[in-house]
C-alpha cells in the first residue's frame, strides 16, 4: 500500500515493444517469440477495446500498456502519474506515480 504523498516508479511495455519483438521473431523464425509477442498484442488489443483485461483464457494473461489506459487504471486506486522519466525509452516507458496526500 502506498501512503498518501508516496511515490513509486513504474515501467511498462508499450505495444511498440511487442511489435518489435514480433518482427524480430518473424525475421529470425523464432516461433516462441512470435507466439509470445502475438498473444500479448492480442490480449492488449482486447484490453484496450473493451477496457477490461481478458479473463478465463490462460494464454491471454499478459498485455501491453499505454499511458492513457494506465492513467485510467491508476485513478481507480487513487494514484496519478506525476511525470514520465526523462530517460524513458519509447518502447518501455517509465513513470513516477504518486498518491495524493489526504490533506490535498
Amino acid at each position: 500500500m502506498l501512503r498518501p504523498g508516496g511515490l513509486f516508479l513504474l515501467k511498462i511495455h508499450h505495444a511498440r515493444y511487442y511489435l518489435r519483438e514480433l518482427r524480430r521473431g518473424l525475421l529470425s523464425r523464432d516461433l516462441s517469440t512470435i507466439i509470445y509477442a502475438g498473444r500479448v498484442l492480442v490480449a492488449g488489443a482486447i484490453y484496450h477495446l473493451t477496457r477490461r483485461q481478458p479473463s478465463g483464457v490462460r494464454f491471454l494473461n499478459e498485455s501491453f500498456q499505454t499511458e492513457w489506459l494506465l492513467r485510467r487504471e491508476l485513478a481507480k486506486c487513487g494514484l496519478r502519474i506525476d511525470r514520465e522519466r526523462a530517460d524513458s525509452n519509447p518502447l518501455t516507458l517509465a513513470f513516477v506515480i504518486y498518491r495524493e496526500s489526504m490533506t490535498g
